[in-house]
């Protein structure tokens, strides 16, 4: 407990850390297809589910400079196909609120919701994260107290600068916060370079890669309580 006795805050990492982020991410791009298909049909004639996500994943790699703001590289990815198939480039615009809205019908795991009430009576929450969930529109509002995003700072964890700024945003000392997440290197190692006390959400209980250890490890959000002596 020495590593955790004078924590003012615990930040988390979103996607696979609160919720599981694969089913959402599927059932967003089901919804943006749906609206394709109604509003860009020449499109629609010519791709399917695989090939617009082969599309994001060949932009992704053609424009590595968008990798920090996630939202803005799938409104370009569909800027380029709208350009493409003689749309109005207003209709990506129209497009990603349809996504995001349906990326945000987030489906927390079953305890997060009771673990961060639980946490919220003694420590300040804070979100960072590397995607583009809303958090202030998914099923966790008002849990945070702030949230930082990679396109906030124009770099992706495990860059020390995303948790920097968490830190100087809470005004506390970087050893003062402690962060949760289930990547080792964007989540763990990132947080311990900046100074931060880290614990490796490890649901699928594998084996740790190598390097900095983390301060603990847990393997569901329930463990939170008693790792920090709630009980």
């Amino acid at each position: 407990m020495k590593a955790f006795r004078d924590l003012k805050c615990i930040s988390f990492d979103f996607d696979d850390t609160l919720w599981p982020v694969q089913p959402t991410i599927l059932q967003a791009e089901a919804k943006l297809n749906e609206w394709l298909q109604q509003h860009c049909p020449r499109l629609m004639q010519e791709q399917d589910r695989d090939s617009l996500r082969q599309h994001m994943l060949d932009y992704a790699g053609r424009h590595p400079e968008y990798n920090h703001d996630v939202s803005l590289r799938r409104l370009n990815a569909l800027g380029e196909l709208m350009h493409q198939y003689q749309y109005e480039l207003a209709l990506a615009e129209q497009a990603m609120l349809v996504f995001r809205q349906q990326r945000n019908q987030v489906i927390p795991f079953a305890d997060t919701c009771k673990t961060l009430s639980l946490l919220r009576e003694h420590y300040r929450l804070i979100g960072i994260t590397n995607g583009n969930a809303q958090i202030e529109q998914t099923a966790l509002q008002g849990y945070f107290d702030f949230t930082i995003c990679a396109s906030d700072v124009g770099a992706l964890k495990p860059d020390p600068v995303v948790f920097e700024r968490a830190i100087m945003q809470a005004e506390i000392e970087p050893a003062q916060m402690l962060h949760v997440g289930d990547h080792a290197e964007a989540d763990v190692v990132g947080a311990l370079r900046a100074g931060c006390r880290a614990v490796w959400f490890n649901a699928a209980r594998r084996d740790w890669p190598g390097g900095q250890n983390p301060d603990a490890v847990i393997h569901c959000l329930a463990e939170m309580i008693d790792l920090l002596q709630l009980r």
